[in-house]
């Protein structure tokens, strides 16, 4: 992880937090390959004759995203220095923010009912001029927004 941060420090530039992608982007993975499950079990128990090929496509279809998944958790990064928010999605597309905090006007946090059981959410980040760049399935969105905004203060103070 924080190889893309890493190569793009700027002088004098710490890391200060890192967060990652939730492991609940998987349950779409899982929720195919369990489509896969009952095509091969259930379906031929009622449809007499039914083959068991579309179920083993549909099993590998689930496996191959959640392979993808996989990669694409471990190459996003999403990371607070002293300078900037550095914020890195994607694998074979990637969709990648960086924003000094000297330039930044916001950076807000949303977490759903779900995103409060089980610890992640979406992570908004305004610059100036009014670009918002959101990124979605964040793990603790809020820890990733408070240490954004304890630097943020922490630059501020250092321009006055």
């Amino acid at each position: 992880m924080t190889n893309f941060v890493r190569q793009n420090l700027m002088t004098d530039e710490n890391i200060v937090y890192i967060t990652k992608l939730h492991w609940i982007v998987y349950v779409k993975a899982v929720v195919v390959v369990l489509f896969g499950v009952f095509l091969i079990i259930v379906v031929p128990l009622l449809l007499p004759g039914f083959i068991a090929l579309p179920g083993i496509i549909v099993i590998a279809i689930g496996i191959l995203y959640g392979v993808y998944l996989r990669l694409l958790i471990k190459t996003s990064e999403f990371v607070i220095t002293n300078k900037r928010v550095i914020m890195k999605k994607g694998l074979i597309s990637t969709t990648a923010l960086e924003v000094l905090f000297s330039k930044a006007e916001s950076i807000s946090a949303f977490q759903s009912i779900g995103g409060k059981l089980f610890g992640y959410g979406n992570i908004a980040v305004i610059g100036s001029g009014g670009t918002k760049n959101e990124f979605d399935y964040i793990e603790k969105p809020f820890d990733f927004r408070k240490a954004a905004q304890d630097e943020i203060e922490k630059t501020h103070k250092a321009m006055k």
